[in-house]
């Protein structure tokens, strides 16, 4: 087993800085949960925040660029999940900015579909110094999580992640400089 941030090391500290976005997702939470768990899909998921390679079912490797040219890299595991009602993961303790995060699935009616909810809470190194540095590069910033969310409603409702990169039979051919 490894040596992952526990749920509650991060959970029960409401000192420590934490995310929580939620979305309405026109699908039930089980295929909510299936497509998530897809390891085909997730690194192209959060493409547009972090590189991502699978290592198995349960484990994931992240590497995040921060200013400077560097890199934050770290090993995160699925701690504990219940299809169609969440899935919890957290990285090794020893990660350079320790993480604990939990997407649940909450089911609003049959026409409506699924409230998606992502919470991420993080420890920057350093104590008050770490934390002030973390805003300053934005290390996980509040829009990457809302642009996960906006991008798992588009695969899980259209099947493709939605795009404002110019498509070949667009006015301009292709030719703008738009990017995602």
């Amino acid at each position: 087993m490894h040596d992952t941030v526990k749920r509650d090391d991060l959970w029960n500290h409401p000192d420590e800085p934490g995310l929580h976005r939620s979305i309405l997702i026109h699908r039930s939470p089980e295929a909510l949960f299936d497509l998530w768990r897809d390891p085909a899909i997730f690194p192209r998921l959060m493409a547009h925040f972090a590189r991502i390679t699978v290592l198995s079912n349960t484990a994931s490797h992240w590497e995040v660029p921060v200013p400077l040219g560097k890199n934050v890299e770290w090993d995160a595991y699925i701690v504990d999940e219940a299809r169609g009602q969440y899935i919890a993961w957290a990285s090794e303790k020893k990660a350079t900015v320790p993480n604990a995060g939990r997407l649940a699935f909450r089911p609003v009616s049959d026409e409506r579909g699924t409230e998606v909810t992502m919470t991420l809470h993080f420890s920057p190194p350093g104590g008050v110094f770490g934390e002030w540095l973390s805003k300053k590069i934005d290390l996980v910033p509040e829009a990457m999580l809302s642009q996960a969310l906006r991008r798992f409603k588009s695969m899980a409702e259209t099947g493709e992640f939605a795009t404002n990169k110019p498509q070949p039979a667009g006015r301009h051919g292709g030719m703008d400089k738009v990017e995602e």
